[in-house]
């Protein structure tokens, strides 16, 4: 009765046996290739997932001492203790930035150690298929410098013996100040800062006669104190950089986007808080925040590697609502109870899925003006309206207050280059649209500066008379797309300044005047930023409706020598130089081209363009500049539109071509040279060729300007084909 159950039995294990082989089989043949396919194919799980992705790329720099502070932790005999404080420092900031989860952090410190692995697994000895074997030329990019300061340290320590009971009483107490600047790497504009000041104490109580030689028991001191502070900097720069935000709801259960690491304790109470519009001041047009409405109260209750939950005590919240947090003593009595609901989950706009029946649109201002991408600021002003220095005072206060909407405004400092490489500054919107093109912008935003102008009134205060100074600079501005240079918003700006003055105080005027120029100019920055943050809705709106990028047309540009040309040569059936019937313009090479102001290349040249009317410009030594408005087609590349300008010699460089020219005098249709005359032609062609002309012999149907139209023949044996 067994014998079956047997058979069962082996045959079971034959099958296992059968599977095992068949395993190993396919391990040997599967191709490496589709393994690491596969591999790479898999979610992102394990250490670091997504640190790549984070958005700001941070690096914490080793830590500055102020120079007063060395010096006085020098003569206190301190030093050590502030070395020892600076290198804790740095290391605690670091791991407290990258357990916030929200910023690649680059190790610069450790950069030795990686480049290390790199050239290790460089060496033949690591798999250089294996997906997880270091690469090298690939370090990270850092996009922000943590650069944090030592500005005050204090470290003092006081010891009292007691004789009569050999106890010895050590009490140390260290206190520290250190701000941190996060710059950007590549402006080196200080985005934000963050200052703290902390103070510890520390109490030791030894046996005087069991006391041990060398080291301290307060020494700890000094670590504690350098992870406070690391912890807290953290904090201030996590909450101004990205605030605790709610990104789903659940009944009476949120998910905050915080976890291990994101400043935040279980019990902590925060309120919750629904954005509004965004917040410009009118003196300095920073954007001081949002309009915020308090909606109500929650209380972590559970903190995970990556997220946190936590539990509605009061009021109605969403997703998307910001968290401040607030003592854990405060009362959410002003709320009402929570109320139930459906769940709320926190889409994006740009990411993640998108809601049926249409796009998802950012109600956010900041969001829509950041969205547009880079924006150059040019400031134009009328003749006379204000002077060079006041016009460039405008422009700089428009790029900070715009960038404080959220709008990512180009380096100033490229638009003034780009605009000093041309000539003078962009009368229209050609102009406007190649100056886009050279400084790598989306969008123009232009001002107009149209008058300016100044009042005054008397008044008496206090039985002294004072006067009122005002001045008010007005114009309008225009967002401009640096695709076509249509306007998708715009208005007019009036900026106001005003001072008071004595009447009978001369000695002030001046000063006064500066100061209402600065005011003005600022005042005007903040007016056109508010609009603009009001226009943002309309903004997202219209930009759909902004021309796409146009095609590219291609045109070739040739300078000739206007009025002067030269005989046609050609060799006889008998070998002799005889005069031809054909007349031949003189090309000029090496001429700047210049579209809209800028310099594109030099003639003969093929240089591209958006299809449309734009400024060309032509300039030479030794010739008169030459400029036109002229339209670009739009033809291709293989068969260019070609624009030939007729370049007028100046009477020195006139009279040197005459000069050389004189064999070409007296020369007459169908007449044999004589070996003379071929010798001094030939001192002629080498003086072209010198000078950077040559003869033109090709067919020719280009568009000529200003010059007169010659006919033109192709002839294999001709003279100047040799030169």
């Amino acid at each position: 009765m067994r014998r079956p159950t047997l058979e069962r039995r082996r045959s079971g294990r034959s099958w296992r046996g059968i599977r095992v082989l068949f395993l190993m089989v396919l391990a040997i043949v599967l191709p490496p290739d589709l393994a690491e396919a596969q591999t790479s194919s898999a979610p992102a799980r394990g250490l670091g997932r997504q640190a790549e992705s984070r958005p700001d790329s941070l690096a914490v720099t080793p830590v500055e001492v102020a120079p007063a502070v060395a010096a006085a932790a020098a003569a206190n005999q301190n030093a050590e203790s502030l070395a020892r404080f600076d290198a804790l420092l740095e290391d605690r900031l670091g791991a407290a930035l990258a357990g916030t989860r929200k910023f690649t952090l680059v190790a610069r410190s450790r950069l030795g150690t990686v480049l290390g692995e790199q050239a290790f697994a460089a060496s033949g000895f690591v798999n250089p298929r294996d997906p997880a074997a270091a690469q090298a030329m690939k370090v990270a990019g850092v996009r922000w410098l943590a650069v944090p300061r030592i500005i005050d340290f204090e470290d003092i320590v006081r010891e009292r013996r007691f004789e009569g009971i050999d106890r010895v009483v050590s009490r140390r107490s260290i206190r520290a100040a250190v701000t941190v600047e996060v710059l950007d790497s590549t402006t080196g504009v200080v985005g934000e800062t963050a200052t703290l000041t902390l103070d510890s104490v520390d109490t030791a109580d030894e046996d005087a006669r069991a006391r041990p030689k060398g080291g301290d028991p307060t020494s700890g001191l000094i670590e504690s104190l350098s992870s406070d502070f690391a912890a807290q900097l953290a904090c201030r720069l996590l909450d101004v950089a990205y605030p605790a935000t709610i990104l789903a709801v659940n009944g009476d259960t949120v998910t905050i986007n915080r976890g291990d690491g994101g400043c935040l304790e279980i019990g902590q109470r925060w309120i919750a808080s629904q954005r509004g519009a965004a917040l410009i001041d009118p003196d300095t047009g920073e954007n001081l925040g949002y309009d915020e409405r308090d909606s109500g109260a929650i209380e972590v209750t559970r903190i995970e590697p990556r997220l946190a939950r936590g539990r509605i005590i009061a009021g109605s919240i969403g997703s998307g609502a910001v968290l401040r947090s607030v003592p854990k003593d405060w009362n959410p009595s002003g709320f009402q109870a929570p109320g139930g609901g459906s769940a709320d989950v926190l889409v994006t706009p740009g990411t993640g899925d998108r809601p049926a029946g249409g796009e998802v649109l950012s109600s956010d201002p900041r969001s829509v003006l950041a969205a547009l991408g880079p924006v150059a600021v040019v400031a134009e002003a009328a003749a006379g309206a204000v002077s060079p220095e006041m016009l460039a005072a405008i422009e700089t206060e428009i790029g900070g207050a715009v960038a404080g909407t959220g709008v990512r405004v180009v380096n100033p400092a490229e638009v003034i280059a780009a605009r000093s490489s041309g000539e003078g500054e962009p009368d229209d919107d050609a102009s406007l649209v190649r100056l886009a093109e050279a400084v790598g912008a989306d969008w123009l935003l232009v001002a107009g500066v149209a008058s300016a102008g100044d009042d005054s009134a008397d008044t008496v205060v206090s039985g002294r008379q004072f006067r009122r100074v005002s001045r008010s600079i007005r114009g309008s501005w225009r967002l401009v797309a640096a695709t076509d240079a249509a306007s998708i918003a715009g208005g007019p700006f009036d900026g106001v300044a005003s001072l008071m003055q004595a009447a009978d105080n001369g000695g002030v005027a001046t000063s006064v005047s500066r100061d209402l120029d600065q005011q003005a100019a600022t005042a005007v920055g903040s007016t056109i930023a508010s609009a603009l943050a009001s226009d943002a809705p309309e903004i997202a709106r219209r930009r759909g409706d902004a021309a796409a990028p146009a095609a590219v047309g291609y045109v070739r540009v040739e300078a000739v020598l206007d009025g002067l040309v030269v005989p046609e040569i050609v060799q006889d059936e008998q070998g002799r130089w005889v005069v031809g019937n054909t007349s031949l313009p003189v090309l000029a090479g090496g001429a700047e081209v210049a579209l809209d102001g800028f310099v594109v290349g030099s003639t003969p040249s093929v240089i591209d363009a958006r299809p449309g009317p734009h400024r060309l410009t032509l300039t030479r030594q030794g010739v008169q500049s030459w400029s036109r408005s002229i339209r670009v087609t739009g033809r291709k590349k293989d068969d260019p539109q070609v624009i030939r300008a007729g370049l007028q010699l100046d009477g020195k460089t006139r009279d040197q071509y005459l000069a050389n020219a004189v064999a070409m005098e007296g020369l007459k249709q169908g007449a044999a040279l004589t070996a003379a005359q071929v010798e001094a032609i030939k001192g002629f062609a080498t003086f072209l060729q010198q000078s950077g002309y040559r003869i033109d012999r090709r067919s020719d149907d280009s568009i000529n300007i200003d010059s007169d139209q010659v006919p033109e023949v192709m002839q294999r044996n001709s003279f100047w084909s040799r030169w």
